[in-house]
């Protein structure tokens, strides 16, 4: 691609990336689902005790059995874990620092 640096337009397009649109993406740590999921620790149980949706547990869960990172056969289901329903939530404060740091 030729640049016409005589127009200021061309610089600031080449110095700046464009800006991804849409929802931001939610953060899951792999070592927190994997370090769950080998407790015996349901999908519903993880998704409410990290703070997002089944949908997004599962598809993580899903990434990481291809990835051979997670195998299905090795752990069973936990009956002494607690339910999803006891599980603590985080708090709007607590979600707003996990994601921009404490004191912002």
């Amino acid at each position: 691609m030729m640049f016409n640096f005589d127009n200021g337009l061309d610089i600031i397009r080449a110095i700046h990336e464009p800006k991804r649109t849409g929802r931001p993406r939610k953060f899951v740590n792999d070592t927190d689902i994997i370090a769950y999921k080998e407790a015996g620790w349901s999908n519903r149980t993880i998704a409410t005790s990290i703070g997002v949706s089944r949908s997004t547990v599962n598809r993580r869960v899903a990434d990481l059995i291809k990835q051979g990172k997670i195998d299905p056969e090795s752990y069973g289901y936990n009956f002494d874990n607690p339910s999803a329903a006891q599980q603590p939530r985080r708090t709007d404060k607590e979600r707003w620092e996990y994601w921009h740091g404490p004191g912002v």
